[in-house]
């Protein structure tokens, strides 16, 4: 028996909805599925490449006004020292390393060939009318001081310098009448 395109119509008709239907529950299904929870990263891979290092540790600048100033507050606190000695005793001999840091122990001294390498190392001349010390400030800069007296009865006077090299005896060319940096 022949089957004429009446007899089709309606399996046409109920396959257009049967592919209509398969269609849309596809596209439901694949909208449902990107709503899920997003996808796993993927592995860490292994490279070649080091980690960068941590930043550098900067070293705090040195404000060289205030490090200068506070190597010449030493240099006079030592100074002081060896004046109220001087007045004492009419000389400034007797003013070596081993008595001055008896008179300020915040200090180190060392011998008039010794360079001073900090603010509080000090190196000190001491004769019989003259002292003269060298203290080595962190901006770099030496400075000097100096006491001269023409007699075991005359003030001393004190002079100032900078300049090289950071010992008792190279301070003993002080001539200025104060500090220049």
């Amino acid at each position: 028996m022949a089957l004429n395109a009446r007899d089709h119509g309606p399996f046409i008709i109920a396959g257009g909805i049967a592919a209509a239907g398969f269609f849309i529950a596809i596209a439901l299904f694949l909208s449902r599925a990107s709503d899920g929870p997003p996808p796993s990263p993927p592995p860490a891979v292994a490279t070649d490449v080091a980690p960068a290092p941590p930043p550098a540790t900067i070293a705090p600048a040195v404000d060289f006004a205030i490090a200068n100033a506070a190597t010449q507050a030493n240099l006079n606190q030592v100074m002081t020292a060896a004046l109220e000695a001087f007045a004492v005793n009419g000389s400034f001999a007797g003013e070596t390393p081993t008595v001055l840091v008896t008179q300020v122990p915040t200090m180190t001294f060392l011998q008039a060939e010794n360079a001073s390498t900090m603010p509080t190392v000090i190196s000190v001349s001491s004769q019989d009318l003259t002292f003269s010390a060298a203290a080595h400030s962190e901006s770099g800069t030496c400075f000097w001081i100096k006491a001269a007296s023409s007699g075991a009865e005359e003030i001393p006077v004190t002079s100032f310098g900078v300049g090289l090299p950071c010992t008792g005896r190279a301070a003993e060319a002080s001539a200025l009448p104060t500090w220049t940096p």
